[in-house]
């Protein structure tokens, strides 16, 4: 049986999901070799870290792609693009996953996900 892990790992406190950024300055990891599954969604909403829900207190939209990609130590290939709204499950994960969007910090989409061990 899979449980999620822990909230320092997959931005999870408390049971509440905290929503991360997909902006061109950084690749961010959202999932690990052994991961039994991996839920990535395009929230189609900004980003905002000074809001407790890490989106934009005014609803704005965001439909810049969020690019998923795999790789050992770093994002090496890419396997799909998000566009606004949509989700990707990826079953027995076998390298780190991680994300990316063109947009620069700060003007980037919110993207949720979950890792299952």
């Amino acid at each position: 049986a899979s449980t999620a892990i822990s909230a320092g790992t997959n931005s999870w406190d408390a049971g509440a999901h905290v929503h991360v950024e997909a902006s061109s300055a950084a690749f961010i990891q959202v999932g690990e070799v052994a991961d039994d599954m991996v839920w990535i969604k395009h929230t189609g909403k900004r980003f905002d870290s000074s809001t407790t829900d890490k989106l934009k207190a005014d609803g704005t939209a965001d439909a810049t792609a969020v690019s998923v990609y795999t790789g050992a130590a770093t994002a090496e290939l890419e396997l799909c693009q998000l566009l606004k709204g949509e989700a990707i499950v990826l079953p027995l994960v076998k390298a780190k996953l991680w994300i990316k969007s063109t947009a620069t910090t700060g003007t980037a989409p919110a993207v949720e996900y979950a890792q299952f061990q």
